[in-house]
């Protein structure tokens, strides 16, 4: 009698989730998003040809290099299944880009709004203080809100292109970034990377 309950059990809690599963997708009956409190973890996919290996391959990927500090972190807007998060970032040193560059806005998935938060598990993100050595490419999505007319970038590599700066002036590559640039990189002071790149610079 007491094998018999395995089986049943586990058929059991298979329908349950058949069940479960089929509910969330009947049309008409989809559950609201996002929810109004809780947390929910993700992780993106992108192309592997965009994860840099290499600090050349960054630098040739990126139209500006700069180091920047976060001055604003923006409310999250809604995305279609996913939150969205802007930052506005001060320009301390540019290193690549446009010299008059003082501020601007990089966008990061995840973020809260009201009691629900994303988070994502490849990157962190952004705080204001927190210092970065931020490759930055051409934003090319359209109709994207403006934040007080300030320029957009996109991360180079979604998140490999946000290297974070400790308090102690020492970089960190973010969680995903190929082990390579950890290996090589993480650790090193930033004014030893900044000079790294122009080294590397075409």
């Amino acid at each position: 009698m007491r094998r018999s309950l395995i089986p049943i059990c586990f058929l059991f809690a298979l329908s349950g989730g058949a069940l479960w599963a089929q509910d969330r997708v009947v049309k008409g009956h989809e559950q609201a998003w996002p929810p109004t409190s809780g947390t929910s973890k993700f992780i993106l996919t992108p192309s592997r040809r965009s994860q840099a290996r290499s600090l050349k391959e960054l630098i040739d990927a990126s139209k500006i290099v700069v180091d920047a500090t976060v001055q604003e972190v923006m409310p999250a807007r809604v995305l279609p299944h996913r939150l969205e998060t802007d930052s506005v970032l001060s320009a301390d040193h540019v290193v690549v880009g446009p010299k008059a560059l003082d501020a601007f806005v990089v966008s990061q998935i995840g973020g809260t709004l009201g009691g629900f938060t994303e988070v994502p598990t490849q990157y962190s993100m952004m705080h204001v203080g927190e210092r970065y050595l931020l490759f930055g490419k051409e934003e090319v999505r359209p109709n994207l809100p403006s934040v007080r007319g300030l320029p957009r970038y996109a991360i180079t590599g979604v998140w490999v292109g946000a290297i974070s700066i400790d308090s102690g002036g020492r970089i960190h590559f973010t969680r995903a970034s190929h082990a390579a640039l950890h290996q090589q990189y993480d650790g090193i002071d930033a004014g030893n990377l900044i000079s790294q790149v122009i080294t590397l610079l075409p």
